[in-house]
């Protein structure tokens, strides 16, 4: 049940990162190729299409990390008879 519980923390943690990262890759799109921003369409752009994006990706990955990282067990060598 403990693992279970860290993989939804994991799960919750990598939807917000995915997203604030998604957030900030799409700020840098909208700032690098000059997207206009009339009647906002550059904060339809960020939040429709890239944060989203972000999310979904952050949503797979951070559990993915966590398996890794729960995983990898520092098992001691049985003791020689």
């Amino acid at each position: 049940m403990k693992r279970f519980f860290l993989f939804l923390f994991a799960a919750i943690a990598g939807l917000l990162v995915g997203a604030l990262l998604g957030v900030a890759v799409g700020l840098g799109f909208t700032t690098i190729f000059s997207t206009t921003n009339f009647e906002g369409y550059a904060g339809y752009l960020v939040f429709t299409t890239f944060m989203p994006i972000g999310a979904m990706i952050g949503l797979i990955a951070g559990p993915f990390l966590a398996a890794r990282k729960l995983g990898r067990r520092d098992e001691p060598d049985a003791p020689a008879a």
